[in-house]
């Protein structure tokens, strides 16, 4: 078999339409996937800094996500605040029933305050979320990332049971309401651990406002990250699209071209 003469001509055109059909694969690959950076091979300055960002934002949502269980905890602490409040209202209300009470009336009110102020412990352990209890110790630390560079706000537990409260019982610290005065001693101490409630309320309802301002400042920058992210490798549509379409007319006039040639190389040889 003879070998395939190629004239100057012939192999300009050949190599004009492998880089045009280099070209529009390239088009049309970004067309595609919406990028015109896809790995380091296409730019590895834009390809890397878009991956460090998208890092940040990883870091970012990640830290969105123990934030929301940092609110749900302390939510949890703050629905238990509030049945507590209402326990305390109860109390309160018996204790208003023994006054001027006669003797049985009294032993009885004694017996039903002792009861439910049992229910101060079972209701401080059981608002527990995630194994983390903020009511039972003081010593109850919940330390809650809020930022991708580790920053944490630190919650301290408030010991929010009848001994942390300071709440005696009806039987000992009362003398099982035998006279008014045992019975205003009680109610006394019933206000301050209302007081003592409220402020750990208080407290802790900042906290979570604290955190929720936390979670929308990470959304918003999360968002803001991932489009400067995207505006590095993303490719212009319109522009591929029109390099697509140069690169089919090139290669539909490399090809004439070539056979032009072909046909005058053909008439050529024919006359001689």
């Amino acid at each position: 078999m003879s070998d395939i003469s190629l004239t100057s001509s012939d192999r300009g055109a050949l190599l004009s339409l492998q880089r045009t059909a280099e070209v529009r694969n390239e088009a049309a690959s970004r067309l595609t996937t919406g990028l015109e950076t896809q790995s380091t091979a296409d730019d590895p300055i834009v390809f890397n800094e878009a991956s460090a960002i998208r890092d940040r934002v990883n870091d970012l949502l990640n830290a969105k996500d123990r934030i929301g269980q940092g609110i749900s905890a302390i939510e949890t602490s703050l629905d238990g605040l509030d049945a507590l409040s209402n326990l305390n209202d109860q109390l309160r209300g018996i204790a208003r029933s023994a006054l001027g009470g006669d003797e049985t009336q009294r032993q009885i009110a004694a017996e039903q305050f002792d009861r439910v102020r049992a229910q101060f412990d079972a209701l401080a352990a059981d608002s527990s979320f995630g194994g983390t209890s903020l009511l039972t110790s003081t010593s109850e630390q919940l330390s809650i990332p809020v930022n991708d560079r580790g920053t944490t706000l630190d919650i301290q537990g408030a010991a929010s049971d009848s001994t942390g409260l300071g709440l005696g019982n009806a039987s000992g610290s009362f003398n099982a309401f035998q006279s008014d005065a045992d019975i205003r001693a009680a109610l006394d101490q019933l206000d301050s651990v209302r007081g003592s409630l409220r402020t750990t309320s208080q407290n802790f309802g900042g906290d979570v406002a604290s955190l929720q301002v936390r979670d929308s400042f990470n959304t918003q920058l999360s968002n803001t990250l991932e489009t400067g992210a995207q505006n590095l490798v993303e490719a212009d549509l319109n522009e591929e699209a029109a390099r697509l379409l140069a690169a089919d007319l090139r290669e539909q006039l490399s090809l004439s071209g070539l056979q032009i040639t072909q046909d005058s190389t053909a008439l050529l040889a024919e006359i001689i």
